[in-house]
């Protein structure tokens, strides 16, 4: 990755962010049981004593979100630009969205901003390394906030 790249993950990890806390406040204020949780997960804060569990969500998580790059970023991705061209990351954001259906609607809402902007930075950049660390930090940020209590 060259400086350019840095500053186009940097700036989308960013712009996710303040999307994403933008959609939830919009969302909490219209839907009086938006929950940015999906259905199947339920988090809570871990305790000190439990943190080790975090060692164990390493793997899973590095499994997770490399797995998925190769899959939509690295395989997918290219073949889709010889038919779509310019528009391949709409296309293709639009159907990692379909992909994430079963987390219900309330965090497909939520995954709007990161959804299209990996799309748009990974067509745009021409690398899919830009696209690994921004899934990665927004997943895994999130994760640890929410387990080490930073937020609710």
């Amino acid at each position: 990755m060259n400086l350019s790249d840095w500053l186009w993950t940097l700036g989308s990890i960013l712009l996710i962010g303040i999307s994403t806390a933008a959609i939830i406040a919009i969302a909490s204020s219209v839907f009086t049981d938006f929950s940015p949780s999906p259905p199947f997960l339920s988090a809570r804060i871990l305790p000190p004593n439990e943190r080790w569990i975090l060692l164990c969500w390493i793997p899973f998580f590095f499994f997770n979100i490399v797995g998925e790059e190769i899959m939509w970023r690295g395989y997918i991705f290219p073949r889709q630009e010889l038919t779509h061209g310019k528009k391949t990351w709409l296309v293709h954001g639009s159907l990692w969205w379909v992909f994430h259906l079963s987390f219900g609607w309330h965090l497909l809402l939520m995954l709007l901003p990161i959804i299209f902007m990996l799309s748009w930075v990974v067509q745009h950049r021409r690398n899919t390394w830009s696209s690994l660390l921004i899934h990665g930090i927004i997943n895994g940020g999130g994760f640890l906030a929410i387990s080490l209590g930073w937020v609710s």
